[in-house]
């Protein structure tokens, strides 16, 4: 799991805790300057490429678009069938990827959250 990130701009720091809390710090001072909550265990967070957006990893099989001027969701990321352990943007904001334990990873449309893509994480032999 990957609790704690990093801003592009290095100015603030996400952490993502088992009670499902997200919360924005100053990375200086370690101020908390504002706090998200999910009614589900966030296994991870991540910050959009411009830092405005994050997108969060869940328990419930959910990954979830974040806007962090208003602490609203965006996007609900639907489709595994079991807990989503990681998702990220891509470097140029466009896509988000995400793991889950159904041993899936997926790509998805960050505008649309439309799946783009699926491949299975376990060994073809």
């Amino acid at each position: 799991m990957d609790g704690i990130t990093y801003s592009p701009d290095g100015r603030s720091v996400l952490t993502a805790c088992q009670d499902g809390t997200v919360s924005l710090w100053d990375a200086a001072g370690l101020t908390e300057l504002s706090r998200l909550t999910d009614s589900n265990h966030v296994y991870s967070a991540r910050f959009s490429p411009d830092g405005l957006q994050i997108v969060t990893s869940c328990k419930d099989g959910v990954a979830r678009v974040w806007d962090l001027r208003t602490g609203k969701v965006l996007l609900n990321l639907r489709g595994h069938t079991n807990r989503v352990l990681f998702a990220a943007f891509s470097h140029d904001g466009k896509l988000i990827v995400t793991t889950s334990d159904d041993s899936t990873a997926r790509i998805w449309d960050a505008i649309t959250a439309r799946a783009a893509g699926l491949r299975s994480c376990t060994s073809q032999r």
